[in-house]
């Protein structure tokens, strides 16, 4: 399972993409335009990538996704 979410100037880069592999979450800040992997982060559990997704971007996003991914 791979969600994108296109945040814009509230996040680094502007998207913010994640992805579950086998009970690991795999998540990567992108650069609007060009795409590029700018920063990448594995969690183990939600409470970590909530952790990260709100370093990177806000807390209102980074419920917001989590959300959607449950």
């Amino acid at each position: 399972m791979k969600k994108s979410f296109k945040i814009g100037e509230y996040a680094i880069g502007g998207i913010i993409e994640v992805e579950k592999k086998r009970n690991v979450y795999v998540c990567r800040a992108k650069d609007y335009y060009t795409k590029e992997t700018l920063l990448e982060s594995h969690c183990n559990d939600l409470i970590e990538l909530k952790s990260v997704l709100e370093e990177w971007s806000t807390p209102y996003y980074a419920e917001t996704i989590i959300n959607k991914l449950k």
